[in-house]
């Protein structure tokens, strides 16, 4: 996969390469807003929000309370496979689906596992992505380095700090939503194990 721009259609995970910081963000929906593509006409590139859900109480990944009342937690951000979404989502209008392969060999190379650490967590979707001028304004907690791989999944530790985003959390709102930019590579074929895809 070179790099997928797209908005999660179905139950998908983070983008497996990415060209601008990831932003996990807190909430039980994608902000109206935000649940729109972002297009880029000046690099080709579009903003996508994967939504993700945290683990049920009983994994054992599930979040824990810290001491300090932080919370912490290892999500799964990202996977392998066929992820869909609708042909607008994707810059392609004339299509109604795209799938979309994201190959071990992308999904796991050193560089992507690397742009998942020590991003910043936020409430809701900011207006821009975050960045050392917004951090302060909008950060809530952040991604560790301590990355694992979970079968065809990878997982990366989190920490909410801030005590308002932990009550949040605590009143319910279990889902992550993850923005990235990037470009899709539009070439058909068909994955080891058969399945047909529309680009990588």
């Amino acid at each position: 996969m070179r790099h997928a721009n797209r908005k999660a259609k179905a139950k998908v995970d983070a983008a497996s390469l990415l060209t601008v910081p990831l932003v996990q963000i807190m909430g039980n929906v994608i902000p109206a807003a935000a649940a729109q593509p972002v297009r880029d006409t000046a690099n080709g590139t579009t903003r996508f929000y994967d939504a993700i859900e945290m683990d049920a109480a009983d994994s054992k990944y599930a979040p824990v309370m810290m001491v300090g009342g932080y919370i912490k937690a290892m999500p799964r951000v990202a996977r392998t496979g066929i992820q869909l979404y609708s042909g607008a989502e994707c810059g392609r209008p004339d299509l109604d689906e795209v799938r979309v392969y994201r190959p071990e060999d992308s999904v796991f190379a050193k560089d992507a596992l690397h742009s998942l650490t020590h991003l910043p967590l936020t409430i809701e979707h900011p207006r821009r992505m975050v960045d050392a001028s917004n951090w302060k304004d909008v950060a809530v907690g952040e991604t560790g380095d301590d990355i694992l791989r979970d079968g065809g999944t990878i997982r990366v530790p989190m920490i909410l700090r801030d005590s308002k985003a932990i009550q949040i959390y605590k009143d319910g709102k279990r889902q992550l939503s993850v923005g990235y930019d990037c470009d899709l590579d539009w070439k058909a074929g068909t994955t080891p194990e058969g399945e047909a895809f529309d680009a990588t």
